[in-house]
């Protein structure tokens, strides 16, 4: 396979797990509201808390540090290669 090759397989990936990236953002507005994605990574853990109590707020926090791990992942892609520069590999 050639680099080429291997890019595009890459590239297939990623945008796999950018359509992952809306599934989880689909699902945190109806668990935090559309402006879920303003949260820092010191604001979140308090909100779920708030919103979800002691026991529930882990797996609501935890879906947040997904998503936005994947939004990192497509900023530092589209710093490098573009915006939906991976797209055109």
């Amino acid at each position: 396979m050639t680099t080429e090759e291997k890019l595009g397989v890459l590239c297939d990936a990623f945008d796999w797990c950018l359509i992952g990236g809306n599934s989880l953002a689909s699902n945190l507005i109806g668990l935090l509201g559309a402006g879920f994605c303003f949260y820092t990574r010191d604001s979140i853990k308090e909100a779920c808390k708030r919103i979800y109590g002691e026991k529930g707020w882990i797996e609501v926090y935890e879906q947040w540090c997904c998503w936005k791990a994947l939004m990192e992942a497509r900023d530092k892609v589209e710093n490098a290669l573009g915006q939906d520069g991976w797209k055109k590999v």
